[in-house]
């Protein structure tokens, strides 16, 4: 007879409803040590058929009827630890019979290897110490001591049976179960309580439903929605509170806006609840308590196209720390973008402005904007540091009927109040508007800018604008004026002064072909706008490259009443269409150029 060789003594399968054959591999001395059980019932041998007794490599069991399908087929040996062989005095010691024997040893120590690795042991080569007697931890639960030995409970069974019953009822389960973090200094808590830190958009019927529970909790509690998801709104404007917000913090989720939720058609409606889709707004009146940290992370915002409306997708007044970041904005009809006042300290970076268009024939004139900052300040009270990191605005145009009667009122960022001040701007990137950046207040600054297909203008410094900075960009293709430096008429105002404009390149005016007939076109310009109330002067240009381009009539002009503006280290290349390179109206007591290597001029170059 062949050795025992190392063997499972079972094979496990699931049943289909068809198949009948099922294979065992392992040895079998006799039939009466087989045991065959379908989900834990044993089958009697009168219901299956045999095969491959003696056969060191196993045989089949071939059931009558088919197991049904999923369930549990065990096909196992089952060796009776009794030895039924009788040695007699003198007798006979065949080898058959005493290799038989000494095989059913081994067979039965494989069976009993296989029951060991089914239970819970102590790695080798540690010794559990011995559980307390039945009488010490009947009703008690197991439990491991200090040193890892195995020891009982001082709460009974039932009593944590009466604790989960108790929870059940008051339908607070998790508030039944404690949590504790790794670290020095963690403190207990209820694992309903940590589920809940997170409030997840899936687990209520809406997400307003979701943001109005957690404005419940008070500040710091936000809404987190899944990467990839579209969220319909189904109620209407979302209100984001002190300290709340909404963010997916993995990817990007999109909330969608139906045209049926937001319906204003009226531009100067702006704060209407059909009007704006999420509102992060502190208080407006009263005692005037910003709103402090709201966010939106991580969140595309898409409106359902439909013109004739004016809707923005975000308004914040009366914020303090201000976090708009990584969100992207598109569908949108006239409004704008982020309709922002009042902001003290915030930051809005890495936004995607995807377009805005109207054809609508509006009856006053409609404007969009991407970001607008302080058109309507809260208490009389402007922004103050503000950070706009790598904004991309793409497409912000009127069109059509609409464009005839209101021209291209749109912008890619305003800073829409002189008293606005220490807004920084960086790597903006903004392409197809109406205006690329209009600033009116003082001490912002501009760095690394690139501003395409301006149809008016590509940098505006204008109503009182003052000691703002721009620098390190490029404007290309721009109707009137590629950077221009206004006056006003607004009462208040004061004069547009010494701001700085450096190391910029501007490209191409009128490119469109239809402002030259009516509009003073050049890459630098310098104009009262009325000028009742105040006037560019002290306004230096340095460092720059102009080029007019096929159809611009001039790099430099400076048809003001202002006094001192200033150019300096300016390269000018001449365009094909030119006019005059360097035109100062009023002669020297209002400005000057001072080309890259060559003389200062106070009047025309040609």
């Amino acid at each position: 007879m062949s050795s025992i060789v190392d063997q499972q003594p079972f094979n496990e399968y699931e049943g289909n409803g068809v198949a009948t054959v099922y294979p065992y591999e392992f040895e079998l001395l006799s039939a009466d040590d087989l045991v065959v059980t379908i989900d834990g019932v044993v089958i009697p041998a009168s219901d299956f058929t045999l095969s491959g007794v003696g056969v060191q490599a196993g045989g089949d069991v071939t059931f009558d009827t088919a197991p049904a399908d999923q369930s549990v087929v065990l096909i196992k040996r089952d060796i009776v630890l009794e030895r039924d062989t009788d040695y007699q005095y003198g007798g006979d010691l065949l080898e058959a019979t005493l290799d038989r024997d000494f095989n059913r040893l081994w067979m039965a120590a494989q069976e009993m290897r296989a029951a060991i690795n089914g239970v819970m042991r102590a790695p080798y080569p540690e010794v559990l110490a011995d559980m307390p007697a039945a009488a010490d931890r009947a009703g008690l639960m197991p439990i491991f001591d200090t040193d890892g030995d195995v020891t009982v409970s001082t709460f009974t069974a039932d009593q944590v049976a009466s604790a989960v019953a108790a929870a059940y009822t008051a339908a607070s389960l998790a508030d039944a179960v404690s949590y504790l973090q790794a670290g020095v200094g963690a403190a207990w808590q209820t694992v309903q309580y940590r589920l809940r830190k997170t409030i997840w958009v899936d687990d209520y019927n809406t997400l307003e439903d979701a943001q109005i529970y957690a404005a419940s909790l008070g500040r710091g509690r936000g809404v987190k929605m899944r990467p990839g998801q579209r969220y319909t709104l189904t109620v209407g404007r979302v209100l984001i509170p002190s300290g709340g917000g909404i963010y997916c913090s993995q990817g990007t989720a999109e909330i969608y806006a139906p045209a049926s939720l937001f319906t204003n058609t009226n531009l100067s409606n702006k704060y209407a609840a059909t009007s704006a889709v999420i509102d992060m707004s502190g208080e407006l009146s009263g005692g005037f308590a910003p709103s402090v940290s709201p966010y939106l992370v991580g969140i595309r915002l898409a409106s359902e196209v439909s013109d004739g409306r004016m809707v923005d997708a975000i308004t914040a007044r009366n914020v303090r720390d201000l976090r708009i970041e990584n969100c992207e904005f598109s569908g949108f009809p006239v409004g704008c973008d982020i309709r922002a006042s009042t902001l003290d300290c915030g930051r809005i970076v890495h936004t995607r402005h995807l377009g805005r268009n109207s054809t609508h024939v509006w009856g006053s004139q409609p404007q969009s904007t991407a970001i607008e900052l302080d058109n309507d300040r809260v208490n009389s009270t402007a922004s103050d540091g503000l950070q706009i990191d790598h904004p991309v605005i793409r497409d912000f145009t009127i069109t059509g009927q609409s464009s005839a009667a209101w021209n291209h009122q749109t912008d890619g960022i305003n800073i829409a109040h002189r008293d606005s001040k220490n807004t920084s701007i960086t790597a903006a990137d903004i392409d197809n508007v109406g205006e690329g950046i209009d600033i009116f207040g003082a001490n912002n600054v501009v760095n690394g800018f690139k501003i395409r297909n301006a149809k008016f203008f590509g940098l505006k410094f204008i109503h009182g604008a003052q000691f703002n900075v721009a620098g390190n960009g490029s404007i290309l293709n721009f109707g009137i004026a590629g950077a221009v430096f206004a006056g006003t008429s607004d009462v208040g105002a004061g004069d547009t002064s010494r701001n700085r404009l450096s190391n910029t390149t501007i490209t191409n005016g009128d490119y469109l072909g239809t402002m030259a007939a009516t509009e003073v076109v050049a890459c630098v310009k310098f104009e009262d706008n009325g000028g009742a109330t105040g006037k560019p002067k002290d306004n230096g240009v340095s460092n720059c490259a102009l080029s007019e381009g096929a159809t611009g009539e001039y790099a430099w002009y400076d048809g003001s009443t202002g006094t001192n503006n200033y150019g300096s280290g300016i390269t000018i290349a001449i365009g094909a269409a030119n006019v005059k390179r360097v035109e100062v109206i009023g002669g020297a007591g209002v400005g000057s150029v001072q080309l890259h290597g060559s003389l200062t001029y106070h009047t025309s170059l040609a």
